[in-house]
């Protein structure tokens, strides 16, 4: 039977002070707190490494900076296509897909697992603030989010 959490113990790199964490799994695990107490540590120190050691899992990580589905798009599209030259071509139409909705963020995490049989994905938003405090536009916002 699968566990229902990953457990990380004595995590001690970066910010953090050897804490043991368990996450849920097939859940959203959001990791809130204020400037410089060890989220991205957590993530990027804790829970990637673990998770990289299992070889099971696609990490895919964005910034949403000032072009969010941009983003989106750069870092979820080589897991979509290994071929650099057919990743820039491809680059225009998937961001145009996804600004429009003709695709969503759902659609897109159902091919990427059919084209990786026996992963799961694993997709980190750092930074999301970003979304409201570089990007204004009340509209893309809500797109996100939905």
């Amino acid at each position: 039977m699968p566990t229902t959490s990953i457990i990380i113990r004595g995590a001690k790199e970066h910010n953090l002070k050897d804490i043991d964490v368990s996450l849920p799994r097939n859940q959203l695990v959001v990791i809130t707190g204020i400037s410089g107490s060890g989220k991205s540590s957590l993530v990027y120190a804790g829970l990637v490494p673990h998770l990289r050691k299992t070889n099971s899992w696609l990490i895919a990580n964005f910034r949403p900076k000032n072009r969010p589905i941009d983003e989106l798009a750069l870092c979820l599209i080589p897991l979509l296509y290994t071929d650099k030259l057919e990743q820039a071509k491809k680059l225009t139409s998937f961001v145009d897909d996804l600004a429009s909705g003709e695709i969503g963020l759902l659609q897109i995490i159902h091919l990427i697992i059919r084209a990786h049989p026996g992963k799961r994905l694993l997709l980190i938003v750092d930074q999301f603030e970003e979304l409201y405090t570089v990007h204004h536009e009340r509209v893309l916002q809500q797109h996100i989010v939905d």
